[in-house]
């Protein structure tokens, strides 16, 4: 009974798995193949079953066990190897190796492989000669098969490679099980209770490479499990209903007397018919009708390729082309051509040939307002159409068809296409216009997102040929600044060299004035005196540097160390300002170390330096204010610094404080004659001496300017005695 049980277990399960994974894809081979394995467990599950009784013909059913068992293992080597294939192409070793298969499964067949088997009190399995070709191909299949899943496993990601892990679980374990309880235990150890467990093993194995085939589109795997337990429920009703009673009536009748057993098995065998009745007419119908009328074509495979050749599309001229071959071919029409009504996509699409260009203006004007989906020119609408137009259209002309796409209530009209006569002169029943109505609405969206597309590609290369000429025009403009820059350091350059002589002439004679060998002079005189010799020591600190920019440009700005005490000169530079200071009423304070060691510095650049700090402390500090001068050493180095209570920086304008010509807002409110010179040199000065710049300002609260300098790297020389 637990056989019997089993088998029919067996076969529920195997022809469902087989349904869902043939009705997932029929056309993919490895489906296919999937569902021709089905058929043969099947026959070897019934074979198996029969095997178990104690007949004289058992050594048939156990031959014929054994020869399928060789073909499943053959087409299941392939099945592993194609499992993600669209396409089967069988290499020359794979190729060998199934007619090879095929040999051993015939000669499985014969008593070479078993000879007999003895049901007594001890089971006997008596072998024949050619019994190790079965072993050796079993093994060699067996092998083969699990190095090209761990293979596939290696060398493979994500869902791929779960499939070929599901399909690892299902093979190794069923082989060994199948191996020990189907062939080992019944030869050696006398034993066949063992072999009713078979069919349980291939449930195993093709359970888990039905999962997965199945496993890429596992969101459908609800919908194929409900119809297959419909399905399910369908041969159970249709057993009942219609094979037992028939069977029992022929039974009555021919007084046949079957056994249970024989009774259920035969109910099954009956069905078989009942199901196939579909395809068999499905498949007879579609021979016939290419034979008789060859405009045929199934509905189901037309929408499947049509769709298929849609979204493997991505330039709409393309798309025209292939779909008017694809239509033209199927449906044997002579002709059908577009009209697109785009300025893009025209631009290359043939122009319409089959009617004038006054119908072509008469259409793009009529179409757009026309509620009609269609205008079959085979019925009335001819008639209907002529009212509106004095055109005469060709005669061989059936179908006109507008692409009339719909968003948001609107309706936007992109073209149309035209249709001729079937070659067969058969006009276009109900099933072709369903055909086409359904083919344009998909064509009408696949056509506009790519006109979309074509959009987006022409404004991109629009924008890239625009980006293209500015760039090139800023190439020309950068050059011709270029050019000015050049020139402009030319010019300082050559300025600062000719106002350089005059100025060192005007602040020689006024240092002799001063020093009284002109003369003796007034206090007022000597003020007076000193102002001007200031405002020329600014002005020569100014060419100084105008001509350390220009030098630094062509790199010839170059540091010309000597001996110098920081502390003293910062001393000098503040005494020549203290008159400055006095008159704008801002306190300048001087925190002078009592000992400073000497430094290897610029003593003309970094007296610049201190200057300009000193000088910006004074001039933007407003009049009550307070500017101190601090100078500090540390064991590594030497810090000068200036801090004001001044009109400070806005912390947007920071970080370009350094940079050449640079002033900030309030700077120029405050002091309009600064050239934006002084802290730019400033910088390049203090990192050619290998220091670094103090910075911090705090807008409305003041700035803390100066400088950061290595004593290791400037120290002067211990003088020598």
């Amino acid at each position: 009974m637990f056989a019997l049980a089993s088998f029919i277990f067996s076969i529920v399960i195997i022809v469902g798995a087989a349904l869902v994974v043939l009705l997932k894809s029929y056309k993919r081979r490895i489906n296919q193949f999937y569902f021709l394995n089905a058929g043969l467990i099947v026959a070897l599950n019934f074979f198996n079953y029969l095997s178990l009784k104690p007949v004289d013909s058992s050594i048939i059913y156990i031959r014929a066990v054994i020869s399928l068992t060789t073909l499943i293992i053959g087409i299941f080597y392939l099945t592993s190897y194609y499992l993600n294939s669209e396409k089967i192409q069988l290499t020359t070793f794979q190729t060998v190796y199934l007619i090879a298969t095929f040999f051993v499964a015939l000669v499985d067949l014969t008593d070479k492989v078993f000879k007999s088997v003895d049901y007594g009190k001890v089971f006997h399995l008596y072998l024949g000669p050619l019994v190790l070709l079965f072993i050796l191909h079993a093994t060699f299949t067996t092998i083969v098969v699990v190095t090209v899943v761990i293979r596939q496993i290696k060398h493979t990601r994500g869902r791929i490679r779960q499939q070929y892990q599901y399909l690892l679980i299902g093979v190794v374990p069923a082989y060994l099980s199948s191996a020990i309880t189907s062939f080992i235990l019944p030869y050696y150890f006398h034993n066949a209770s063992l072999i009713v467990f078979t069919p349980v093993y291939l449930e195993l194995i093709y359970a888990m490479i039905g999962l997965s085939i199945i496993f890429n589109g596992l969101f459908d795997l609800r919908f194929y499990l409900y119809n297959a337990l419909i399905n399910l429920l369908i041969i159970v009703l249709a057993d009942i209903l219609l094979a037992i009673p028939f069977l029992l009536l022929v039974d009555w009748i021919f007084r046949l007397n079957l056994s249970l057993n024989q009774f259920l098995l035969a109910s099954l065998i009956l069905l078989i018919p009942i199901f196939l009745y579909p395809y068999v007419v499905r498949m007879f119908r579609k021979t016939t009708g290419r034979f008789f009328f060859n405009d045929y074509y199934d509905p189901e495979e037309f929408m499947s390729e049509f769709n298929n050749l849609i979204i493997s599309n991505f330039d709409v001229h393309s798309l025209i082309r292939k779909v008017s071959d694809f239509i033209k071919n199927n449906m044997k029409i002579d002709f059908i051509e577009f009209y697109i009504n785009d300025e893009v996509a025209s631009q290359n699409l043939k122009r319409i040939k089959q009617i004038s260009p006054r119908d072509v203006d008469f259409l793009n004007r009529y179409l757009p307002h026309s509620k009609e989906t269609m205008i079959n020119l085979e019925a009335d609408e001819r008639l209907s159409l002529a009212s509106y137009s004095n055109n005469n259209f060709n005669d061989k002309i059936s179908l006109i068809i507008p692409l009339n796409s719909y968003f948001d209530g609107r309706k936007r009209y992109i073209g149309f296409y035209l249709l001729s006569h079937k070659k067969s002169n058969q006009t276009y029943n109900s099933k072709d216009l369903r055909m086409i109505s359904s083919i344009t609405d998909v064509l009408i969206v696949a056509i506009q997102n790519l006109l979309h597309y074509e959009e987006i590609r022409t404004l991109n290369s629009s924008l890239q040929d625009k980006i293209d000429a500015a760039t090139l025009d800023l190439r020309r403009s950068n050059e011709k600044l270029k050019q000015l820059d050049e020139s402009k350091d030319d010019f300082i350059s050559m300025a600062s060299h000719q106002l350089r002589t005059p100025l060192t002439s005007v602040k020689g004679y006024l240092s002799m004035v001063l020093e009284g060998d002109a003369g003796k002079i007034s206090s007022m005189q000597k003020n007076m005196l000193n102002q001007a010799f200031f405002s020329a020591q600014k002005m020569v600190y100014l060419v100084a540097d105008l001509l350390n920019v220009s030098r630094i440009k062509t790199g010839k700005f170059i540091i010309e160390p000597t001996r110098v005490n920081l502390a003293v000169l910062v001393d000098q530079e503040m005494k020549q300002l203290l008159d400055t200071a006095e008159a704008r009423g801002v306190e300048l304070v001087y925190e002078r170390p009592d000992d400073f060691p000497d430094l290897m510095l610029d003593e003309t650049k970094i007296r610049q330096v201190i200057m300009n700090f000193i000088d910006n402390a004074i001039y933007y500090t407003l009049a009550g204010g307070k500017a101190r001068i601090i100078i500090s050493e540390t064991e590594k180095t030497v810090e000068f610094k200036v801090k004001d209570n001044g009109i400070g920086v806005t912390k947007s304008e920071q970080p370009h404080l350094f940079t050449k010509f640079y002033r900030a807002t309030n700077a120029r409110k405050v002091r309009p004659d600064g050239t934006g010179l002084g802290l730019y040199m400033a910088k390049k000065v203090i990192m050619a001496e290998q220091g670094s710049i103090i910075f911090d300002s705090v807008e409305g609260k003041g700035s803390t300017f100066g400088f950061i300098l290595p004593k290791s790297k400037l120290a002067a020389p211990q003088n020598q005695h």
